[in-house]
């Protein structure tokens, strides 16, 4: 999860749905969705703004498939 840890220091994490969210960064925080696509990861990013980050997460996760 090269992507993921190049954000910065882990600040919330959770699972939604089969996915996986993380929120990095102290300065600039990104939300980070992904799961196991069999063999390999799905997973977008973006910045969190001033949105908590399971919000982010759920909007993130409705752009990727479920399977």
């Amino acid at each position: 999860m090269t992507i993921a840890e190049s954000y910065g220091p882990l600040i919330e994490s959770g699972q939604i749905d089969g996915f996986t969210y993380e929120v990095r960064g102290t300065t600039h925080p990104m939300v980070y969705v992904y799961r196991d696509a069999g063999g390999g990861f799905v997973g977008k990013a973006t910045q969190k703004g001033g949105i908590n980050g399971e919000t982010v997460a759920r909007m993130l996760m409705s752009e990727l498939p479920k399977e």
